[in-house]
């Protein structure tokens, strides 16, 4: 089941394939494309050391990442370093124990097909350009990929998690055609299955979800899908680990 990683509130994307995410999961420094449509596309490039030691990161260049914007077809519309120069020099970042990294990149959505960009649902590649040159032998998965919807309604609107550690309540508000059913990933493993979701007579929603300590993720989120029977998912992340 595809589901979107990004809502208005929190993030519009794909979640990555499992077979991907598994391989992913075992890299000691993490690399990850997250997006949020607003009026411009909103890009967040994370790099996670995931060990217990100090990591030195070498760039070419004053370039971190590049990234394409590609259409349901599959076909490039925009990427991001085409007609860009960057300082040709080698660069290093330090990533401390169980540090993360953070850059952040915006796309004008007017910059595609002369201004007039389809409604639909919209795939980002990324690439990240830095190299691990201490310790030697260190794994990082260089590619990372995120989707986001562009001109359609949102009928989830308002939500908000409260609780941690297998207790949530996810608070909102439903404008459109029940039934409602959520579920409950963590990103490889689906935890609770479609379970009916009551929206009242205004439309606001109260949701008590509760997973197993056992089934908690050690290292990723913990994430709820809330959809109309028979679309793709709105993402709600109940808690990172």
């Amino acid at each position: 089941m595809l589901h979107l990683l990004l809502s208005a509130i929190l993030a519009t994307n794909f979640l990555p394939q499992q077979s991907e995410m598994e391989a992913n999961n075992h890299m000691d420094i993490q690399f990850e494309v997250q997006a949020v449509s607003e009026e411009k596309l909103v890009l967040t490039f994370t790099v996670h050391n995931q060990t217990n030691e100090l990591v030195k990161l070498q760039f070419n260049s004053s370039q971190k990442y590049d990234y394409e914007v590609l259409d349901e077809h599959g076909k490039v519309i925009y990427r991001y370093s085409d007609g860009k120069a960057f300082l040709q020099m080698i660069q290093t970042e330090n990533l401390s124990p169980g540090e993360k990294k953070e850059w952040k990149s915006t796309w004008d959505y007017q910059t595609a097909n002369e201004g007039t960009l389809n409604p639909g649902s919209y795939k980002v590649q990324a690439k990240f350009l830095g190299q691990v040159i201490r310790p030697a032998g260190m794994e990082i998965n260089h590619t990372s990929h995120t989707t986001f919807m562009y001109g359609k309604a949102q009928p989830f609107n308002n939500m908000t998690v409260e609780g941690k550690d297998g207790i949530y309540h996810i608070k909102g508000h439903y404008k459109g055609q029940l039934p409602v059913i959520y579920s409950v990933e963590d990103g490889h493993f689906l935890l609770i299955k479609e379970q009916p979701v009551q929206v009242n007579k205004n439309g606001d929603f109260n949701i008590a979800v509760k997973v197993k300590e056992e089934d908690l993720p050690k290292n990723g989120s913990l994430i709820a899908y809330l959809s109309e029977k028979g679309s793709k998912g709105t993402p709600i992340i109940l808690q990172s680990f």
